[in-house]
């Protein structure tokens, strides 16, 4: 009886031994198919990337980092086949420019507060979101790229829907020239900086502060 159990113990440890050089084998290849992944699109090997990650088991397509580099491939197959044309040109000086996360929109902001959304592939005009005249400084698409923060000289921080152009929030914190808006790579929040010195996290969805950082005594400009 002892024999037995001992017998057993020993194959239950073996078979935990097994499964963990599995994992870790699996987890190396992984990491291998990453690493070829992000050569290819240093390199701007954007067929060899897409045979590549068809090639990829669905458990190591799931792995973000892999997914991400994906993503890349795919941008960069639709502009190596994209034709370079001018677009129509903006009315004033343009004061910040943006794509959206998989680079099928470009948005150019101007000096009188226009922002013009432009279709890339149909080189074409989508829509113009019209605020203010505010100086904008700067630009960026959310994660999603459903919505599209601004920032400028009026000291607003201007949240749009960019599907139907529509100004969700207009916030007005800020006691000088908004310079610079960025989204968190996760979540719904968009920060802004500002020649005050301070810059303000913001709940995309509902538009509301949730917190000031004062980094320094000077302006924040990036």
């Amino acid at each position: 009886g002892q024999l037995s159990v001992g017998v057993l113990v020993g194959l239950v440890g073996l078979g935990v031994v097994s499964a963990n050089v599995l994992r870790s084998r699996q987890d190396q290849e992984q990491q291998r198919s990453l690493q070829q992944l992000e050569t290819f699109v240093q390199q701007q090997k954007y067929d060899e990337c897409e045979t590549l990650g068809k090639s990829l088991p669905q458990s190591f397509r799931r792995f973000e980092p892999i997914q991400e580099q994906l993503e890349q491939c795919q941008i960069g197959l639709k502009w190596q086949n994209t034709k370079v044309q001018s677009l129509q040109p903006l009315q004033s000086a343009a004061g910040a420019i943006a794509f959206n996360p998989n680079a099928s929109i470009l948005a150019a902001g101007s000096e009188n507060g226009k922002i013009r959304l432009s279709d890339l592939q149909k080189q074409a005009l989508i829509r113009t979101l019209s605020g203010r005249p505010n100086r904008l400084r700067s630009i960026a698409f959310s994660k999603d790229g459903k919505m599209l923060a601004s920032g400028g000289g009026d000291r607003t921080v201007n949240l749009w829907n960019v599907s139907t152009g529509k100004l969700l929030h207009k916030l007005k914190q800020h006691q000088s020239t908004v310079w610079s808006v960025a989204w968190m790579p996760k979540g719904d929040v968009v920060a802004s900086g500002s020649e005050d010195g301070t810059i303000k996290l913001w709940h995309g969805a509902t538009g509301t502060l949730r917190q000031t950082i004062n980094p320094s005594e000077g302006a924040v400009r990036a």
